[in-house]
């Protein structure tokens, strides 16, 4: 104010036109803007008087025009705060990485705009497995270093059209606009490399590894839900027994990205041929085929459907109206495909082994059979 003071009145006038409009929003004139900032400066004396405390400029400004209905919506908020505001809501405080509200937003656009100019879209999920031991063990101060530690390596990995996103707990995505199965393959390792050498020994001896899962538009789908499964059931996959440890490896990827870039309608309208035989609790999916499940007990019937199945499990999606207990009862409903995981009887009793989200009112459920001559869990 000392410095504007020293400025001569003409010079006055073109800053104080700027700095009102920047403060408050409202237009006027060079001349207007002199005689009004001279009002504002009473103005503020007579608040201060009046409140008994120190009164800002902005304070006295935005009062000022508010009486005198020159300021219809007052601006409360710089450009920088609000800069400031946007950011925080949507990033996630801990790792400054997008946050879930933001990450659906950029998945619904960016696949909007892939449909509109045929470009391909790739979704990457990341699982940390057995964080909750690393917390147990370590403490919740390793365990957010871990957090951080793996958000940085997504963050330094992502292109500028890129979004890495922390979207649950230990739980990341990566969006990538204009990326094929294949160049999510060079993506997937180069996170999984990094991660083994630099994060597991924050917290040895307690298994800690990096699982994932990748869906890419329009081969595993058209819609955000068709893609969230798609990624979710390979995410899943990792985590079966047999898993390899830390993520795949790039022949595993280059088989997933194969798969992935097959055409939509070379696996539409037909039911899945199985080549072999699957192994002992290997999950078989069966999207697309028809099969459901009738869920019983008190809370049945309830129809669902199966996304893959196992020897020793189940995992299907439901709208996520109705509660589901611990415990209940399932009549399985399957195709007649060959080689089929054999399972004990038509109606089990299966038990909740995780809930996951993977749209607004859409759950996935994984379930593990229960032996009912031992009333023991099968293995899974």
């Amino acid at each position: 104010m000392d410095t504007l003071h020293e400025l001569d009145p003409d010079t006055q006038s073109v800053f104080l036109a700027a700095f009102l409009k920047n403060l408050t929003g409202v237009e006027l004139s060079e001349e207007d803007s002199l005689a009004h900032w001279q009002r504002i400066l009473a103005h503020r004396d007579e608040m201060r008087e009046r409140l008994g405390r120190a009164v800002s400029v902005r304070t006295a400004a935005v009062e000022y025009f508010a009486s005198t209905n020159l300021l219809s919506n007052p601006v409360l908020l710089d450009y920088r705060e609000l800069k400031r505001l946007r950011h925080d809501a949507s990033t996630d405080p801990l790792t400054g990485l997008y946050n879930r509200r933001f990450f659906n937003e950029c998945l619904a656009r960016e696949l909007a705009r892939s449909r509109r100019y045929l470009l391909p879209l790739t979704l990457v999920l990341f699982d940390l497995r057995n964080f909750k031991r690393v917390n147990d063990s370590y403490g919740h101060d390793v365990g957010d270093e871990v957090l951080v530690k793996l958000a940085r390596i997504c963050a330094e990995a992502v292109r500028g059209s890129d979004y890495a996103c922390r979207i649950g707990g230990d739980e990341f995505a990566v969006l990538l606009p204009q990326s094929d199965p294949q160049s999510a393959q060079t993506f997937c390792s180069r996170i999984v490399q990094r991660f083994r050498d630099e994060i597991p020994q924050l917290a040895p001896d307690v298994g800690l590894g990096l699982d994932y899962g990748a869906a890419s538009y329009p081969g595993d789908g058209e819609t955000v839900a068709a893609l969230f499964q798609a990624a979710d059931r390979r995410l899943y996959a990792e985590k079966r027994p047999d898993q390899r440890g830390g993520g795949a490896t790039e022949e595993d990827l280059r088989q997933d990205a194969r798969a992935s870039a097959a055409p939509v309608e070379a696996r539409a309208g037909r039911e899945p041929e199985l080549k072999r035989k699957p192994r002992l609790h290997e999950r078989v999916s069966l999207s697309g085929t028809g099969a459901y499940l009738v869920l019983g007990d008190d809370f049945g019937p309830l129809q669902v459907r199966i996304m893959d199945l196992s020897s020793g499990g189940v995992a299907f999606v439901y709208d996520g109206e109705t509660d589901l207990p611990e415990t209940f009862t399932a009549r399985f409903h399957l195709p007649v495909l060959a080689n089929l995981p054999k399972i004990p009887a038509h109606q089990l009793r299966v038990q909740r082994v995780y809930t996951r989200q993977l749209a607004k009112g859409v759950l996935r459920v994984g379930c593990s059979f229960v032996d009912q001559e031992r009333g023991e869990l099968a293995h899974a």
